[in-house]
C-alpha cells in the first residue's frame, strides 16, 4: 500500500515538474497582458498578440524536441 502511495506520489510530481514551465509561462503572459490592459486597449491587444506568437513558438519548440 505504501508502495503505490509513493509512487502516485512520485507520478504526479513528475507531470507537474514537466509543465512546471508553461504554468509559469502563461501566468507571465496573463500578469503581462493585465499591466498593458490598463495602459491602452490597443497596447493590451498588440501584447496579446506578441504573446501568442511567442507561446506558438514555444509549442512548436517543445515538439520538435
Amino acid at each position: 500500500m505504501i508502495r503505490k502511495v509513493k509512487k502516485t506520489i512520485s507520478l504526479f510530481a513528475n507531470v507537474i515538474s514537466k509543465m512546471l514551465d508553461d504554468i509559469f509561462c502563461i501566468l507571465g503572459i496573463t500578469f503581462l497582458d493585465i499591466g498593458a490592459f490598463k495602459i491602452s486597449s490597443a497596447v493590451g491587444y498588440i501584447v496579446v498578440g506578441v504573446c501568442f506568437l511567442v507561446f506558438a513558438f514555444f509549442i512548436a519548440k517543445k515538439r520538435g524536441e
